[in-house]
């Protein structure tokens, strides 16, 4: 949890000339300007969860999930590496395709 004016990293998601999504770490740091908390239930399982989204000082109209932001530039870095290679981290979950042998 962070707290209101803490400077942190933020990843975001940008799609590349191939047309693949690809996470990038924001190339300046950001400081945090507001903290939203929501609590969403699930009618099927009812069960509540809970989202805390980030607001920053250079655009206050755009809102972050928790799990995008960062307290250091090598975490992000690591967080980035992971999602970007999803099957080479996690080779045995499920709903990807794994290589045929």
């Amino acid at each position: 949890m962070f707290n209101i004016g803490q400077v942190v990293f933020v990843i975001y998601r940008k799609k590349n000339s191939k047309g693949v999504h690809k996470w990038h770490v924001k190339e300046y740091t950001e400081k945090i300007a507001d903290i939203q908390e929501r609590v969403s239930t699930s009618n099927k399982k009812k069960q509540e969860r809970k989202f805390i989204y980030y607001r920053f000082a250079s655009n206050p109209a755009k809102k972050y999930k928790s799990d995008q932001v960062f307290d250091s530039y090598d975490s992000a870095e690591k967080q980035c590496e992971i999602r970007n290679n999803w099957n080479k981290h996690h080779p045995q979950s499920k709903g990807y395709k794994t290589a045929r042998l």
